[in-house]
């Protein structure tokens, strides 16, 4: 059996299957025994689990005997084989990134002799694939472009530290460093929208000469990004940045040819990378799958799981294949850490959030987004401890809400939105697709 580079234990070599498996059953006899032992001893399960007093020692679990040991760390190598076994043999030929002028980089060949050490690439070889990007000022323009015309469709880049990326992308180039495949991807995508929604005010920026040249470049940037992402898939990348571009390159579908099957495949593969990166899990109350990576970066998570839960529960609705078949579970849609965290972070995000969900309470919106969960028994929680809060919410009768003392300004805020208006007039179709904000 091949050994894991870096393992702390090894199986041992030439072990034949029968033992092997032999050997796995008698762990799970040992593991079944102890959990039957630890069964007529365990007290009772209670609804939330407490924190022990920071007075009190913690337990010490009893060592393993030797041969339980040996069976554990055996089934764990297995485990971490069958994980994160990576391939002998390439399944991608290399790519290469070069730079030219953008209106000159449909004409340019899209492979290149890789005799030139000042072109960094991924892999090897004399013949590489080559995607051309703009020039650096080029680039800020684009950047600029999306920025301020096609970001607030799906608003799931950072705004404020997208030009940085952009600018560390061809420091890396022009100091022949090694490049990250999911930024090139954010990139390549971002020039695609761009040039698809070019129009006639955008010729001040004196980057194409019409706005048809502008548009006719865009289908070529949509199969370099395709390119880039196929290249990703193929070497097992996963980042966030990746996730992004392909994102943006949905949007761009849509609008070119709608929901086809290529743009329903990129937001499949789009959802299986975030899953890799347990995106799904960053509100968990028990997260160890997402180091601690800042807040930032937390909320980036949080804003691209929620747009893809958004859209594949969105796709759901329309007369396709897989019509009424959504892939994400509820169960994995979790929405009130972000109420906690905003407390902290933002007082004024903070109070716009309570009074969305004081407005959600007190008028239940009708949408066919939603009927998919109304013929559930029972109302499933977002969260280990919604459960309390739907609880809660059962035993305070909703013409006598009290809010919370910390939603007092709310409350008056509330009052003061019932005597301006009637909520009985809005459409919460138009407010669910973000065409109309009464509340604002």
């Amino acid at each position: 059996m091949r050994t894991v580079e870096g393992e702390q234990s090894v199986a041992p070599k030439d072990v034949p299957n029968a033992e092997l498996l032999a050997r796995l059953e008698k762990l799970e006899a040992l593991i079944a025994a102890q959990n039957r032992e630890g069964m007529l001893n365990r007290p009772e399960p209670t609804a939330y689990s407490e924190a022990p007093p920071p007075n009190q020692p913690s337990v010490v679990a009893p060592p393993m005997s030797p041969q339980l040991q040996k069976l554990t760390d055996d089934a764990l190598w297995l485990e971490r084989s069958f994980t994160g076994q990576s391939m002998l043999e390439p399944l991608c030929d290399p790519i290469s990134f070069r730079t030219c002028p953008v209106r000159r980089i449909v004409k340019q060949g899209n492979f290149v002799l890789q005799s030139d050490p000042s072109a960094p690439s991924f892999g090897s070889g004399e013949v590489t694939r080559c995607i051309w990007l703009p020039r650096r000022d080029e680039a800020r323009i684009l950047t600029h472009k999306y920025i301020t015309d096609v970001n607030h469709f799906h608003h799931v880049v950072h705004v404020p530290t997208l030009m940085a990326t952009i600018e560390q992308i061809y420091d890396c180039i022009d100091s022949n460093t090694t490049l990250d495949i999911g930024v090139m991807a954010l990139l390549l995508s971002m020039c695609a929208a761009s040039t698809y929604t070019w129009s006639p005010q955008d010729d001040a920026r004196l980057l194409y000469g019409t706005v048809a040249e502008a548009r006719a470049q865009a289908f070529w940037w949509v199969k370099a990004a395709l390119d880039v992402m196929d290249h990703a898939q193929r070497i097992g990348h996963a980042s966030l940045e990746c996730i992004h571009g392909m994102v943006i390159l949905f949007y761009v579908f849509c609008n070119i040819e709608g929901l086809s099957p290529r743009a329903r495949s990129l937001n499949a593969r789009s959802i299986s990378m975030a899953r890799e990166l347990s995106l799904h899990r960053v509100d968990a109350p028990s997260n160890r799958e997402i180091p601690n990576v800042g807040s930032l970066r937390v909320e980036m998570y949080r804003r691209t799981w929620w747009f893809l839960v958004a859209t594949d529960w969105m796709v759901t609705q329309f007369a396709f294949p897989q019509e009424g078949s959504f892939t994400i579970h509820p169960f994995h849609m979790m929405a009130w850490r972000i109420m906690d965290d905003a407390k902290d972070q933002s007082p004024i995000g903070a109070k716009l959030l309570d009074l969305s969900v004081q407005v959600l309470k007190r008028h239940t919106p009708s949408h066919p987004a939603l009927k998919m969960f109304s013929s559930l028994p029972v109302t499933m929680p977002m969260t280990p401890d919604s459960a309390g809060r739907e609880e809660q919410r059962r035993n305070i009768p909703l013409q006598g809400f009290v809010p919370e003392p910390e939603a007092s300004y709310m409350d008056q805020q509330w009052q003061a939105l019932e005597g301006r208006m009637d909520l009985n007039t809005i459409d919460f179709d138009k407010l669910f697709y973000g065409l109309e904000a009464p509340f604002i």
